[in-house]
Order: structure tokens, then C-alpha cells, then sequence
């Protein structure tokens, strides 16, 4: 029986915010595996959504769909590692620190300001393509966002009653999975154990909402995270390949 390349919208599809935000075409392989096939697709795609940048989050296990990439024109840009953490059956919650609390509205203008240069270690920043004002800008964008209702909930760790740190939590509606996306201090503040207390205060609003399980993402480059998250008894879950391609 003769292979057929599959439809283009079962392949791809085009990220309207992130066209929007930077200007040019993005678009993403929907899945986490691609087949010979697919190339067709995927180039016809780009051509018709007029796609400047390709994003595709390779299975690290798919040593095929991996060598595809590379061999059509897709760039590895970032090593994703994603934790998990379950809670136990009788969870202890952390003591609250008495410098961290609930995000207010005035704090998104000095959150903003943090997330400025608080993620340089991202694959935007790593692929020379994007310019290095936008991908702060994006940052920005994000934890501005996170504050205006986008998170569930955004907690901001405090010095003398000015934030020099946040965290966001989201909560998948379907699935009850807690999921933790932007942490962030402030550069003269990193190393005081703010990352740890803020990730604590993020548990116990988790486990408050009745969650089970909490998920985080991080960059294979990024140790100091790593470090972050194993030390508050997350575990690896999985490892995703970042791959961009250009046209």
C-alpha cells in the first residue's frame, strides 16, 4: 500500500501569537515525532502560511525523528527537562516565609523589570535568529500576562516591600495537573534561597487547590534550576529535543 503524506493541518500549525508578537511566520510540528512523509507537508505548510521559523519538541527517545530533523534543516536549540512532583499521602506543608505573598497589581511594572533578563538561558536567546530585545520583550509579555489572570496564581518574594522575585502556577482543568511556568529573581538577589522558598509557597497553594501532581520544565543548561527543583524532591520525568527550522 502507498504511503500518502498526510494532510498539512495534521502535521503543523501556525502559532498566532508568537507571529504576532515577533513579526514574522512561526509555526510548530504538532507532534513530537516526524516521518520522512511528513517533509513534504511541512515545507508546503511553510510555504502556504508564509512560515519564517519552525518549531518542533522532538521525543528525546525518537532517535529517528531526531536524525529526520537534522538531516531536513531543523537546528537543536534547547534540551527541555521536565520534573514532576506527587504529593504523599500526609503532606506537611512548607512554613510560609514571611517575604513572599500573593502578587498585587502593583507589582507587575517591577515583575516586568525581573523578567527582563531573568530567562537568558531559553532557546529564543540560544537561536541567533531572534532578536535579543524581542526575546526580553517576551519575558516581559509573559509574566505581564501571568499577573492580568493568565496564572491562576503568581506569588512575588519581597525585600523592604519591593518584589525582587516571582513565581506563576497554572492548573490544567481537565487533567488536575498543577503546573509551575515562570520562576524568576532578581540578578543581585539569586543565591539567598528565594527560588526555594517561593517553589514551597507554590506547593502548598497547590496541594490547597487539591492538586496531586505539579510538573515544571526547565533547560538542560539551566543547573542551578535543576538543582532547584531536585532539592524540593520534584523527579525527571521526560527529556524533549528543541528543534527550529528556518525558511
Amino acid at each position: 500500500m502507498q504511503a500518502t503524506n498526510p494532510p498539512v493541518h495534521e502535521v503543523c500549525k501556525k502559532l498566532d501569537w508568537d507571529t504576532a508578537f515577533f513579526g514574522f511566520g512561526i509555526g510548530r510540528v504538532i507532534d513530537t515525532q516526524i516521518k520522512l512523509a511528513q517533509i513534504t507537508a511541512v515545507n508546503r505548510f511553510a510555504d502556504e502560511q508564509a512560515i519564517q521559523c519552525l518549531y518542533f519538541l522532538c521525543d528525546a527517545n525518537d532517535s529517528a525523528s531526531s536524525e529526520i530533523a537534522e538531516n531536513y534543516g531543523f537546528h537543536l536549540v534547547d534540551i527541555r527537562l521536565t520534573f514532576a512532583y506527587q504529593f504523599p499521602k500526609v503532606y506537611i506543608p512548607f512554613s510560609t516565609e514571611d517575604f513572599i505573598r500573593s502578587a498585587q497589581p502593583d507589582d507587575t511594572d517591577t515583575l516586568v523589570q525581573i523578567a527582563k533578563t531573568a530567562h537568558q538561558d531559553t532557546r529564543f536567546y540560544f537561536d541567533k535568529h531572534f532578536d535579543r530585545t524581542r526575546c526580553d520583550a517576551l519575558y516581559e509579555a509573559w509574566i505581564k500576562q501571568s499577573c492580568e489572570g493568565q496564572a491562576q496564581k503568581v506569588f512575588v518574594a519581597i525585600n523592604a516591600g519591593v518584589p525582587i522575585g516571582y513565581i506563576t502556577c497554572h492548573i490544567d482543568p481537565q487533567s488536575r495537573i498543577g503546573t509551575i511556568g515562570l520562576v524568576g529573581v532578581r540578578s543581585t538577589a539569586r543565591k539567598n534561597g528565594l527560588g526555594s522558598g517561593l517553589v514551597q509557597q507554590s506547593l502548598n497553594w497547590f496541594f490547597e487547590q487539591g492538586i496531586q501532581i505539579v510538573k515544571v520544565s526547565t533547560q538542560a543548561r539551566n543547573i542551578a534550576a535543576q538543582r532547584l527543583y531536585q532539592r524540593q524532591c520534584f523527579l525527571t520525568e521526560g527529556i524533549a529535543l528543541w528543534y527550529h527550522k528556518w525558511y
